[in-house]
């Protein structure tokens, strides 16, 4: 499991004061399915944060993001910053490579 350090979820309110995005939850954390057997007859990642609710306390999300996805996402990434995308691929495969090893 790890912390996303560069990521926010923002929610848009329906009423009309409230029309406008805004930041509700900095503290998401990013899990591979493999990692404590989550779902183990599938591959993809899970994206987890909760949101304040109106009523009071949080409500907890989950965002299952399949394999058949990982392209689109990459893809969004490099259109976005090759560079650092590319950086970014490199580390966690060299990261990925040096734990298989070991």
């Amino acid at each position: 499991m790890a912390n996303l350090i560069d990521t926010k979820v923002m929610r848009k309110g329906a009423t009309r004061q409230a029309d406008q995005f805004a930041e509700v939850t900095a503290d998401i954390e990013v899990v591979a399915y493999a990692v404590q057997g989550l779902v183990p007859w599938q591959t993809g990642v899970q994206i987890r944060f909760a949101v304040p609710s109106k009523g009071g306390g949080n409500s907890d999300m989950i965002v299952d993001i399949g394999a058949g996805d990982f392209e689109a996402l990459a893809r969004a990434m490099a259109l976005n910053n090759a560079p650092q995308a590319l950086k970014a691929f490199a580390r966690a495969i060299e990261s990925y490579a040096d734990q298989s090893i070991a």
